[in-house]
Parts: structure tokens; C-alpha cells; sequence
């Protein structure tokens, strides 16, 4: 597969800029033994425009063994409207496009992803946010749980400054185990995201 093959030199020169410029320190590999396989939806917060590149560099090569490909999602333009948006294609990203709470249109391809054996990164807040606040999540990623109920793993990207970056793995959940009596997609995906903003708590970071 194409995007797994170019996804190991682009690890291999996101892991090297990330220790050496950047002082990336990963947190939490201990809760990624469990996931044998793919079909893992990655959710974390979105401090900055590299942050799919430093969750993907985090990541221990041995994960990616076991999975199709690391895929994420990115607005469309800047796959279709950017010159550099051929080389994050073959890294990985794929265009997702606004359709009005279309789900079904709009997450159709990443249903499709995560049920053949790909795992996919969703900044649920869509927009880069210094200041992360997980009842600004949208909706889609609650749809997206309760249509597949794929594991769920939360991601916290800490930017301490520019020059350290600090990449914290939760536990991997399901969507049960968070969403009690909710119904309600957004206040749902604020559940979820809650799950990522319990990782900032770690006074390590």
C-alpha cells in the first residue's frame, strides 16, 4: 500500500526532527499494547498545524506493523488547494469535506477506513486551538462512535513552546463507557474530548 510505505520514511523524519529540534517526549506507550490490530479511532486536542506529524512520530514503529496504514483527517483544501498537498496525501491524510451534518457523507470514508484495518487521528474540535476546551468538540466524532463503536484512544499534544512537544496516550475506551445517559451528539463528543483533557492533568507533562 502506497501510504504505508511512504509512512515509514515520513516516521522516520518526523521521529528525527521531533528528538533532536523539538525535545518530543512520548507519554503513555504502555496503553497501546492492547491494540493488536487497526479499526482505533486516535482523538486529541489541536495546538498547532504539525500536530499530525507529532502524534505519527510518536507512535512506536512496532504499532504500525500491526495495521493497514496511520490515516487522519484534513479539510480538503489543503490536500486540493495547496502545493504541498500531494506529499501530506501520501502521508497519510485524506480530504474531508463540510456537508451540514451529513455524516453520513461526510465520515463515509473513515467508517470505511477504520473497518479495514486502518487506524485514523480526528482533531474533533476541527480548528487549531491553543486553549483546549473539549465542549467545543463537534459532533461528528460522537456519530462516528456510535455508528462503529471503534476503540477510541485520547491524545493529549502538549506544546510547552516551540521547541518542546510532549505527546501523552491515554487508555483506549468505547463509547459506553463515557457517554451514560447522553444523547445528544455534541454534548456526547464533549464526553469524549473530556478523555483528552484528563491527560493534561499529569503534572509530568
Amino acid at each position: 500500500m502506497i501510504f504505508a510505505f511512504f509512512q515509514f520514511f515520513t516516521w522516520l523524519i518526523s521521529n528525527f526532527i521531533g528528538k533532536v529540534f523539538l525535545n518530543l517526549r512520548v507519554k503513555g506507550k504502555e496503553n497501546l499494547k492492547s491494540l493488536k490490530s487497526g479499526g482505533v479511532l486516535f482523538v486529541a486536542n489541536h495546538p498547532g498545524k504539525f500536530d499530525p506529524f507529532f502524534v505519527g512520530a510518536a507512535l512506536p514503529r512496532s504499532h504500525y506493523r500491526r495495521i493497514k496504514c496511520f490515516r487522519y483527517l484534513t479539510y480538503y483544501k489543503y490536500i486540493k488547494c495547496k502545493w504541498y498537498g500531494f506529499f501530506i496525501w501520501l502521508s497519510g491524510a485524506y480530504p474531508v469535506y463540510k456537508d451540514q451534518g451529513n455524516f453520513e457523507k461526510s465520515l463515509g470514508r473513515t467508517t470505511k477506513l477504520l473497518r479495514d484495518n486502518q487506524n485514523v487521528l480526528m482533531f474533533p474540535t476541527s480548528k487549531i486551538q491553543k486553549d483546549f476546551v473539549p465542549s467545543d468538540a463537534r459532533p461528528g466524532v460522537a456519530w462516528l462512535a456510535k455508528k462503529i463503536n471503534p476503540r477510541l484512544v485520547p491524545v493529549y499534544v502538549n506544546r510547552k513552546d516551540i521547541r518542546h512537544v510532549v505527546i501523552t496516550f491515554g487508555k483506549p475506551f468505547v463509547i459506553n463507557e463515557v457517554k451514560g445517559g447522553a444523547t445528544d451528539n455534541r454534548e456526547v463528543a464533549a464526553r469524549i474530548m473530556k478523555k483528552v483533557s484528563e491527560l493534561k492533568k499529569d503534572k509530568k507533562s
